[in-house]
């Protein structure tokens, strides 16, 4: 597009913000052409905190609703988009402007639309004209010419330009337009809080097809086929005649004038062709520039907003990395990579790794070696773990054991195992007791004294038993076939009779379940990724925000009363993610070997987490 596009933004206050858009096409032929946009929202009852990321909300939802799918075209269509983000983002908008330049009838056509707190003016002939009206309400649309300027301004940028006669200057003399920006910006920013902002154009030529081919007196056709044809009959001659004779052929004199023309002919023809060759790599080389300078400006973009929000709202920051991330993508696979876009990629994407420690938290090293259960007693294979804040224990369902390790010291031993623990499917640990359910009902055996008896003895209303914890002294089953969690509350000797811990009338479907921890509250984690917290008797969804991809195949969860967050196993996606308690993202570890993972628990003190896989107890740093 033959036009020079520059921004410019003033200073916003922690109650005002303002920030500009200006995309350009794929092509210059791009239906839907150059889209601009200046916004301005304003903070409502102890919202300001919150505008950058409403602004660039609003942003990203004005671009997508213009380039996005619609029927409509032209004026129309700029009109829709600006009352579907007005209907949208609601009074907190001071100022919107949009504007659109596109190829119309073989001229540039210019489509604008305000709705109240911007400006557009017209820069031509030396004067300047207000396309809107005096409010910045209205719409306008109209044809541009070579050597226009054009200007889409908050009012907050139009009062200050007002008042020093730029635009005067500007309209007598339309050319630079960067330059003169560089000459405005020091004014716009010597004034704080003001929100200024504003795009100027400038039309640097009329709309020229990309290339155009220069006219000839003979047609190429001719020229090249004249002067292939002599330069091959004489060769092919030359041949016959030496295959024949074995002596040099000599031909008859030909007129120096036609050599002259031949020769002529024959220049004229590889300098078209070598014209047209390089006419085509400018045009190429020209469209990959402007591309790649687009994208990397939307890039800077997302990034610089997301460094801005990565303290003030993390989880509008993590969702510009990956837009960040899928714009550099798409940009590498694009097949119009320049020398300098090739440079820039590997750049960007060391950046954005580095953003994703800072911002994402998404933490990718190989686990280490904390235990081989062989070392224990040859032939163990673990399934299950828990973990009271100083010992692990490790079941282990195919050799019917009980396995411990201290994780401070990593003293290892069997607590117990035999005809006891025969069908043992669950385990956990409070206190220095481990609880095993099995076909005897649940074993309590002493992790010092290794030492074991039936606690609890099966019980003909129990369905089936999924989940097993034991918080404060008292021992929870999770039945999946009756929706109900069973309480059996410490007494002397061992425990008190069944009672239904769930309200009446609750009744969950617990038949995804895979895992329930307790912290005071119950946590439950169904194999589809769903999160639900129970507190007195009742339950809630945990809705899981600011996570990049959905979980995937988890198969545990992990939190204790000592623990300020909860862990989720996701083996599907090879990696363990950590939530804050009120359902908030904070960090994710990413392992290959998580695929064969099939259980998990964590120390905070410790700074671990501990992943059983088979024989061997793993572990990753927890960075806090």
């Amino acid at each position: 597009m033959s036009v020079a596009v520059a921004k410019l933004v003033g200073i916003s206050s922690p109650s005002r913000w303002s920030q500009v858009h200006v995309y350009f096409p794929e092509s210059v032929h791009e239906i839907l052409g150059l889209l601009m946009a200046v916004v301005t929202v304003e903070a409502a009852g102890g919202e300001e905190g919150k505008l950058a990321a409403v602004g660039s909300e609003l942003i990203q939802r004005l671009h997508e609703a213009y380039y996005g799918d619609s029927p409509l075209t032209g004026l129309a269509r700029v009109q829709q988009v600006v009352k579907s983000v007005q209907d949208e983002f609601g009074e907190g908008i001071a100022a919107l402007g949009v504007g659109v330049i596109v190829r119309v009838d073989g001229k540039w056509g210019f489509y604008g639309v305000g709705n109240g707190g911007v400006e557009m003016r017209l820069l031509r002939g030396g004067t300047g004209v207000s396309l809107l009206g005096a409010d910045g309400l209205g719409s306008v649309s109209g044809y541009l010419q070579t050597g226009d300027g054009l200007v889409v301004g908050s009012e907050d940028l139009c009062k200050i330009v007002d008042g020093q006669g730029w635009w005067d200057g500007w309209a007598k003399a339309v050319r630079n337009v960067d330059m003169w920006v560089d000459q405005l910006t020091p004014l716009v920013h010597s004034r704080e809080s003001t929100g200024a902002a504003g795009v100027f154009v400038e039309i640097r030529d009329a709309f020229k097809p990309i290339l155009t081919m220069p006219k000839l007196s003979v047609p190429v056709k001719n020229v090249v086929g004249v002067a292939g044809r002599h330069l091959w009959q004489s060769l092919w001659q030359k041949r016959k005649s030496i295959a024949r004779n074995q002596e040099l052929y000599v031909g008859k004199v030909v007129d120096k004038r036609k050599q002259v023309a031949l020769a002529a002919g024959l220049v004229i023809s590889i300098l078209l062709m070598v014209s047209v060759v390089f006419g085509f790599v400018r045009v190429r080389t020209s469209e990959e520039t402007k591309h790649f300078q687009r994208v990397r400006e939307e890039v800077e973009r997302l990034i610089t907003e997301s460094k801005e929000l990565e303290d003030l709202n993390p989880l509008r920051a993590r969702t510009l990395i990956a837009a960040a991330q899928k714009e550099t993508d798409a940009y590498a696979q694009s097949g119009k990579v320049s020398r300098q876009g090739e440079v820039w990629v590997l750049e960007t994407r060391k950046s954005l790794q580095q953003l994703n420690l800072d911002v994402l938290k998404i933490y990718e090293n190989p686990a280490s070696v904390f235990m081989d259960l062989h070392l224990v007693r040859e032939e163990s294979w673990g399934k299950l773990m828990d973990f009271d804040g100083k010992d692990v224990v490790i079941l282990d369902e195919a050799h019917e054991l009980l396995l411990t390790v201290n994780v401070g010291s990593k003293k290892a031993g069997v607590v117990g195992g035999g005809a006891l623990l025969s069908q043992a499917k669950l385990a956990a640990v409070w206190a220095g007791r481990g609880f095993v359910l099995g076909s005897n009902g649940v074993v309590e055996l002493d992790v010092v004294r290794k030492t074991s008896a039936v606690a609890i003895k099966p019980d003909d209303e129990w369905a089936e038993i999924g989940a097993m914890d034991v918080f404060g002294g008292n021992l929870y089953l999770l039945d999946k076939g009756r929706g109900q969690v069973y309480r059996y509350t410490a007494a002397p000797g061992g425990f008190g009779p069944r009672k239904d811990w769930l309200g009446r009338g609750v009744a969950p479907d617990f038949s995804q379940v895979v895992g329930m921890m307790i912290d005071g509250n119950i946590w439950i984690l169904t194999k589809t990724g769903k999160v639900e917290l129970y507190s007195q008797g009742t339950g809630r969804a945990i809705e899981l925000t600011g996570l990049d991809t959905p979980l995937l195949n988890p198969e545990a969860i992990y939190t204790d009363e000592d623990s300020q967050h909860v862990y989720i196993l996701d083996r599907g996606n090879k990696r363990v993610v950590v939530f804050t308690k009120e359902g908030m993202y904070e960090a994710q570890y990413k392992w290959e070997g998580i695929a064969d993972v099939t259980d998990m628990v964590v120390s905070e003190k410790e700074k671990k987490i501990l992943l059983l896989s088979g024989s061997i107890i793993y572990y990753l740093e927890l960075h806090q």
